[in-house]
């Protein structure tokens, strides 16, 4: 058996996994297809029975990686509905700065990074990004406007703009933060945010 055979899990989500972790760290244009091989364990021929290029692999990652947000973040903050409206926005929150904290700040936002590097090179992917970003805005909406109904969050402000300054003011925060090494700058926009959307 060589380096590149390992049969516990199947090649395209080894594949799949190893990239995701790759493009977070290193970033699209940094990471080869030499780099996913030898992280994932898998030959190059089998590399290329499941996808045509790397291009088609990122594609794959991304569409997991939205798959694992949605189950794995939004189902248990912004769209529990076990929790009241300020819970879920303040476990939301706490769950940004968590996966922040687990890398020292030093990555970013995964979907912040692939927006950066396709930027308008590639229309596909920036439209799945763009509905990403959609899905997620509409999220923090929909619990804003819970909240309003028992007094929670303030009502001078729609849910749907006080919902893009969130994710604005996460985003941007996420990408300072890297950039400075600094996780107490995000943190520290992370608690204005809960200051901004409450009842005045």
């Amino acid at each position: 058996m060589t380096d590149y055979e390992a049969p516990a899990i199947k090649a395209r989500e080894r594949l799949i996994e190893a990239a995701r972790n790759l493009f977070h760290e290193r970033g699209y244009n940094r990471t080869s297809i030499e780099h996913i091989l030898r992280a994932s364990k898998v030959a190059r021929s089998n590399f290329y029975y499941h996808f045509k290029g790397k291009r088609e692999l990122a594609a794959a990652v991304f569409e997991a990686q939205v798959g694992r947000y949605r189950d794995k973040v939004l189902a248990t903050t912004l769209k529990n509905p076990q929790l009241t409206a300020l819970d879920r926005f303040n476990n939301f929150l706490a769950v940004m700065l968590d996966a922040q904290a687990h890398w020292g700040a030093r990555r970013g936002s995964f979907f912040g990074n692939f927006a950066h590097e396709f930027g308008a090179s590639d229309t596909q992917v920036r439209h799945a990004v763009a509905t990403f970003y959609r899905a997620l805005e509409y999220a923090v909406a929909e619990c804003l406007a819970d909240g309003t109904l028992n007094g929670v969050f303030r009502v001078d402000i729609e849910p749907q703009v006080l919902s893009r300054v969130v994710v604005a003011g996460l985003e941007g925060a996420t990408l300072i933060a890297k950039a400075q090494n600094d996780l107490n700058f995000l943190t520290s926009v992370a608690e204005g945010l809960k200051k901004l959307v409450v009842s005045q």
